[in-house]
């Protein structure tokens, strides 16, 4: 059994998403999963991505997305919890 000694939670940014966030502009890398990149560098890590809805919003000249990424951040750090939970693998 491989033993996971990091954890890496790769999300993107406004007007991003999980899979182009991390892929090559010509579409087919991805620096996440391609076994010559991340995984060649850090074998025993764990990688996890985290996706959420990133349109922003104006409304009146202001944008309504500020809250919205609060809210996003708090679903992803439960999320992670949870995962650690039910994740039987050992943790630093």
């Amino acid at each position: 059994m491989l033993t996971i000694i990091d954890s890496i939670a790769a999300v993107h940014g406004p007007k991003g998403d999980t899979t182009t966030t991390w892929t090559s502009k010509k579409g087919s890398i991805c620096s996440l999963n391609d076994k010559n990149i991340l995984p060649k560098c850090l074998p025993n890590a764990r990688i996890l991505t985290s996706g959420y809805n990133a349109i922003v919003i104006f409304t009146k000249g202001r944008r309504t997305s500020a809250y919205r990424m609060l809210q996003h951040a708090e679903t992803l750090i439960a999320q992670l919890v949870a995962d650690r939970e039910v994740d039987s693998l050992p943790y630093p």
